[in-house]
């Protein structure tokens, strides 16, 4: 009799976080991998990551030293005029966020952004960076501003509006959102929105909600990519079924043997053609384009061309 094995929860639990830690690094290797080998080839460095990590700390240390300058340059508020709050978005990205320590923004930006920049290149990582950044810390304002009466839980209490609004953490997660789905990264993408999810659960703030903002808009911008990478992978099978398909019996034969020994279609100079199938052809006659006035004459002067016997006088 055959005994079955029995497996505790926690064992059962345990080897499915290994499988899907497994499965995120070969993910991850999958990211790095290919792209470090290039970028050895081409001799390019992770220069956004390592600069992204030289400004957290160096204003973090401003922030720790209270400097005023820094204050007034890097530190978004909701309660800011719109415009100053766009003017700070740049530095805000990099001034520490006031519930995130120095070594978990430097983990985020050391490896995101230089995944993104390996996978994407340093112009579109920087673009998509600033548009994810931007809009979650501008949506954290209309949240502000729609109060906690609105529906589905969206808006957040009136006196955030003093509380800090900075950090990295809404572009790495929209980088995360958006490399998941152009790159094929699915657990990565799985593992970024259910960290989400559970942040906002746990403790549902400003910054959870805005990450949320951050991930939706990452991917909204991979599904444009993702539907003109299908367009010309079809476009490309399209044209490979039509070059390897078979050629047109008749048409192509029936051309390349007439050009060779003048088999379709008479010679030029009126000499007699053989076909295809070996049966002897009439030379082409073209008759000459008479007019109605012509056709006169010829009666009136007696042409039997056109009458079949002449007028007698």
């Amino acid at each position: 009799m055959l005994k079955v094995e029995r497996r505790s929860p926690l064992g059962v639990a345990g080897h499915a976080v290994l499988g899907v830690g497994r499965q995120l690094a070969r993910e991850v290797d999958h990211l790095a991998g290919p792209a470090v080998r290039a970028k050895k080839r081409t001799r390019t460095t992770g220069a956004l990551a390592v600069l992204s990590a030289l400004g957290l700390v160096l204003l973090s240390w401003a922030h720790r030293g209270h400097s005023l300058m820094v204050e007034h340059v890097s530190v978004v508020r909701a309660e800011l005029p719109l415009h100053v709050e766009i003017a700070r978005l740049p530095a805000s990205l990099l001034s520490p966020a006031p519930r995130l320590p120095l070594w978990g923004a430097l983990a985020q930006v050391l490896l995101v952004f230089w995944l993104a920049e390996l996978n994407l290149g340093r112009r579109l990582a920087l673009l998509l960076i600033a548009v994810y950044h931007a809009s979650a810390t501008l949506a954290g304002r209309v949240m502000i501003q729609v109060g906690p009466t609105f529906p589905l839980h969206l808006g957040v209490k009136h006196h955030l509006v003093h509380a800090r609004d900075t950090g990295p953490s809404a572009a790495v997660v929209g980088l995360c959102a958006y490399l998941s789905i152009v790159c094929h990264a699915p657990v990565l993408g799985a593992v970024v929105w259910l960290a989400m999810i559970g942040e906002i659960l746990w403790h549902p703030d400003l910054a959870g909600r805005e990450h949320l903002v951050g991930m939706a808009v990452g991917a909204l911008t991979a599904v444009p990519v993702v539907v003109q990478r299908r367009r010309r992978a079809a476009t490309l099978r399209r044209a490979t079924a039509a070059s390897a398909a078979p050629p047109i019996a008749g048409s192509v034969g029936a051309s390349a043997e007439g050009s060779v020994d003048g088999s379709v279609g008479g010679p030029a100079d009126g000499s007699v053609g053989s076909s295809a199938d070996g049966t002897v052809g009439e030379p082409s006659r073209e008759l000459p384009v008479r007019s109605k006035v012509d056709r006169r004459r010829s009666l009136a002067w007696g042409d039997s061309s056109d009458t079949g016997r002449g007028r007698v006088g």
